[in-house]
């Protein structure tokens, strides 16, 4: 079925401290990861951190990495060494770069907060204290923040002090301003003039800098949503971001403090959450780090991989970096204290998105017909078909369902009896080794006699010469790949390789998983998924769990290095063909197992009435694909199955199961897929009685790619020249940027900044003598 977007959840609420004015917020579709890139976004030649002590806070400018505990350490992420710099204060709890009007001293000077309330200040260059206030809070200060040309430092007391600049140098010789604000809060951010404070289920919103007193904005989360644990924006300074650690983000609107949306991303907790442009970076406790568009509904999820390997928790932006080192980085913290830098532009995405638009540029392109025969086949022989009316009739039409073929793809289920109790208590007191030998023998026997079957119908009914590309098999799974003897002789299928993933018993056993064929087809790579997924009609967790296990756990082999220069723009989102989802056209089908939500005489009368698309609203698979956004099959599509449910027939008859079970009929069989340029001409079942399921096929037209290497170059070529002058332009905003952050205003900033034709240093350089010029008039 054509992937659905998602109905609207639950409303969530989100309530201040004026029931008057509250209004129904929006719920936003779950995250659409079709276009997720699993490419981390590495710098080349840039070293990870690895602290040897626990990392309690860090952050990072230009080519150094400040991490501060006992001991603050300077670490250079060009070799990845550190400097320590011994100070005798207690321990650091919070740090933030200095501000100043000298390009010069742009992360040269760290503030400390540490936990006595002690602040002092270091020289990254001499490796010194310089400065130090140890009156200026009396309990643990948790934040360091930035607002323009002053430090905000925040206590657990909830003492707010606002340290302002004199003469272009923020000092801890200078008086702050003090003001009284909540305690023990949890998450900090400064919004505009404003200070957004968190705890719990409880936002507060403070305009310290207001002269006629502190107003207080308090929001009350309610039990919809987890405890807060991170707040960001992105360039839309409209809105604020709050991470929660149910999974869910809720979206607030900074002028009328009112939820404007909640999205749900994940089961699990959000660790940190970071704006980087457009884009919502999110970090989360599975080590994971995922990159979202925001600006559309549903969101976009531009990328996910796994950024550590223990929990992430802390993110830092350095914008500066851009036009300091030529990177704009961002950069992880996990709980073991490992720190890695991150490529906030996404540089190699960008190409590769942009050489993927150009293809038409430098491939050419071609149709081919691939037909996927899935079956759970309850056991049965080829002898059964001999025996049955319908048997022969069926591998006919079976095969014949499309007119020539250049693939085609054969799926059994349950060869052998899954469920036997002989068999099963046979093997489970045997040894592990035996156990093996046992079904290795049962399934080898089973398996040749259905592979000769499938060669001796092949070969009678179909008019062109096919050969086997691949055969495999998993215990109860059976996978039998035939190509076009014409397509193999002139070399067009290539780097052929097979992947099976356990998931029975939690991956030990074979009674469940898949066995995953992979081939590159002239310049293009496509992937087939045969699986058998968890039983029962319960068991949505399970179905979930073990198609996340297929997705994301099944590994191919590494293609050979000679080879592997040969496959630029072959994979896709970020992939080199070790995962399903590297290749562009990938393939998922067999006996998912997914049932139908209503009671089983409902769905009978339903389907003598032939109203499919009513049973589809109950359907387990579609309601997981549209509602779940977690899903390892969302960004899959599939042709509508008009047909009546496959299972669960009386072997040998027309009816569904009149067992003392009596279990509800459903769609378990299936056929998905995923890629561009690929048209289903066909979905069908067919009546093949031998079974208790009935065998489905799928023909598909996809379309493939030849690359011309030689103009694949020069258009990367000219796609990297592009790239340059974006970065050039951002480089251009961001030091603009800087400048307002200054204390300067936007239209100053942009005049000198034009006026000295893009020279950061002489518009600062200029912007400072105007100002002491002004001072001395005075």
């Amino acid at each position: 079925m054509e992937k659905n977007k998602s109905r609207r959840e639950k409303e969530a609420s989100g309530s201040d401290s004026d029931p008057s004015t509250e209004r129904v917020p929006s719920l936003l579709d779950a995250p659409d990861a079709t276009r997720a890139n699993r490419r981390p976004p590495r710098f080349r030649g840039i070293k990870d951190i690895i602290g040897k002590v626990t990392t309690r806070t860090f952050s990072i400018a230009g080519e150094f990495v400040i991490t501060s505990s006992g001991h603050t350490r300077v670490w250079s992420l060009v070799d990845g060494n550190a400097r320590s710099i011994s100070h005798d204060d207690s321990k650091v709890t919070s740090l933030c770069w200095r501000p100043s009007r000298r390009v010069e001293n742009v992360g040269r000077y760290i503030w400390c907060g540490s936990q006595d309330g002690y602040l002092f200040a270091i020289d990254i260059n001499s490796e010194k204290k310089i400065e130090t206030n140890k009156k200026a809070h009396n309990s643990q200060i948790n934040f360091i923040l930035r607002h323009e040309f002053q430090l905000w430092t925040l206590d657990d007391s909830g003492k707010l002090q606002i340290w302002s600049g004199e003469y272009g140098v923020v000092s801890l010789k200078s008086k702050p301003q003090s003001v009284k604000i909540s305690s023990k809060a949890n998450c900090a951010i400064v919004v505009g003039h404003h200070l957004w404070l968190s705890s719990g289920k409880t936002i507060e919103i403070f305009n310290p800098l207001d002269t006629y007193g502190l107003e207080v904005k308090k929001i009350e989360l309610g039990i919809d949503v987890g405890n807060v644990k991170y707040m960001t924006q992105t360039n839309n300074s409209s809105l604020v971001y709050v991470g929660h650690d149910d999974g869910r983000i809720t979206v607030w609107d900074t002028r009328t403090y009112k939820l404007e949306s909640t999205v749900t991303v994940s089961v699990y907790s959000i660790n940190s959450l970071l704006g980087v442009g457009d884009y919502l970076w999110v970090g989360f406790k599975t080590g994971m780090i995922y990159i979202y568009d925001v600006r559309s509904n549903p969101w976009i999820v531009i990328k996910e991989w796994q950024a550590h390997k223990a929990p992430v928790v802390d993110m830092q932006l350095d914008e500066e970096g851009l036009w300091r080192v030529g990177r704009l980085q961002v950069a992880s913290l996990s709980e073991e204290g490992q720190i890695i830098a991150w490529d906030g532009l996404m540089h190699e995405d960008w190409i590769a998105d942009e050489m993927v638009a150009r293809e038409y540029e430098y491939c050419n392109f071609r149709e081919v017909k691939v037909l996927i025969c899935s079956w759970n086949i309850d056991a049965s022989k080829p002898a059964d078909l001999e025996k049955s009316a319908d048997g022969k009739q069926f591998l006919e039409s079976w095969f014949k369902s499309t007119e020539s073929p250049d693939i085609i793809v054969v799926g059994f289920q349950e060869i052998i009896d899954l469920e036997s109790k002989k068999m099963t208590a046979k093997t489970m007191l045997m040894s592990k080794k035996k156990a093996d030998k046992h079904l290795n023998e049962n399934i080898t026997q089973r398996y040749k006699l259905w592979y000769d079957k499938l060669l001796e119908i092949i070969h009678q009914y179909t008019n062109q010469k096919y050969e086997v590309l691949v055969s495999d098999n998993l215990v109860g799974l059976f996978t039998c790949v035939f190509a076009k003897k014409s397509e193999l002789e002139l070399g067009y299928i290539r780097d052929k390789d097979v992947a099976i993933k356990k998931t029975g018993l939690r991956g030990y056993h074979g009674n469940k998983g898949s066995i995953a064929t992979r081939f590159i087809y002239d310049d293009s790579s496509i992937c087939f998924v045969n699986c058998h997924l968890a039983a029962g009609q319960s068991q949505i967790k399970a179905r979930n769990t073990d198609v996340a296990n297929i997705l994301d756990y099944t590994t191919f082999p590494p293609i050979a290095n000679d080879s592997w220069n040969d496959n630029e723009g072959v994979f896709t989102h970020g992939g080199d063909g070790s995962m399903v989802l590297d290749h562009e056209i990938v393939f998922f089908s067999g006996d998912l197992n997914y049932r139908i939500d209503l009671p089983r005489e409902q769905v009978i009368k339903v389907i003598e009435n032939k109203d499919y698309s009513f049973l589809l609203e109950h359907d387990q698979l579609l309601k997981q694909i549209n509602t779940h956004p977690g899903f390892r099959l969302r960004s899959f599509s599939e042709g509508v199955p008009n047909f009546a449910p496959t299972y669960k027939y009386d072997p040998g008859e027309n009816e569904y199961d009149t067992s003392e079970k009596r279990r509800t009929p459903a769609w378990c069989d299936r056929i998905l897929y995923f890629g561009a340029n690929i048209k289903q001409e066909h979905y069908l079942r067919y009546e093949c009685k031998v079974s208790d399921h009935r065998p489905i096929s799928g023909a598909f037209s996809i379309r493939i790619k030849t690359i011309k290497k030689s103009l694949q170059a020069e258009v990367k070529e000219e796609v990297e020249r592009f790239w340059k002058e974006k970065v050039k332009e951002k480089k251009n905003v961001i030091m603009v940027k800087w400048i307002k952050s200054c204390g300067w205003d936007e239209q100053s900033a942009v005049r000198a900044f034009e006026a000295n034709y893009g020279n950061l240093r002489k518009a600062v350089d200029e912007l400072n003598k105007r100002d002491e010029s002004s001072v001395k008039n005075k």
